[in-house]
């Protein structure tokens, strides 16, 4: 996919929102089943997993 006419950049066929645990498992997922799809992976935070999939947080359920 062209972004435009004049751009040699293509956009991707998904765009993940967030590198926690379920994007890194989709993305997975999806390599497997079609693996010549184009991934663009998102995340507004310094490093990956950071907020509810951190393991200080235990997936916000509260419990050990």
């Amino acid at each position: 996919m062209n972004t435009s006419e004049n751009s040699n950049e293509t956009s991707p066929d998904v765009l993940l929102i967030g590198a926690g645990i379920m994007s890194a498992t989709l993305g997975v997922l999806l390599k497997e089943l079609w693996p010549e799809v184009k991934i663009e992976l998102v995340e507004r935070l310094d490093v990956p997993a950071a907020e509810s999939t951190d393991a200080w947080n235990n997936a916000g359920t509260g419990h050990a």
